[in-house]
C-alpha cells in the first residue's frame, strides 16, 4: 500500500489495467473526501421524487 500512495495515476493505470479504477484509487488516496459534502449532494428535489409513490 505504501507503493500505491507514491504512484502517479498513470502508473496505477498500468498496474491495475483499468483507467477508471486507477483514477478512483488515486483520488481516494490523494484527495480529501468530506462525507457531509457528499451527503448534501444526494439530497434535494430528486431525492424526494426517487421514492415517491406512483399513482
Amino acid at each position: 500500500m505504501d507503493n500505491a500512495i507514491k504512484m502517479s495515476e498513470e502508473e496505477l493505470k498500468e498496474v491495475l489495467g483499468n483507467p477508471v479504477d486507477a483514477r478512483a484509487l488515486h483520488a481516494a488516496l490523494h484527495h480529501d473526501h468530506n462525507p457531509k459534502e457528499l451527503e448534501t449532494k444526494s439530497k434535494g428535489r430528486w431525492a424526494k421524487r426517487k421514492f415517491a409513490k406512483k399513482k
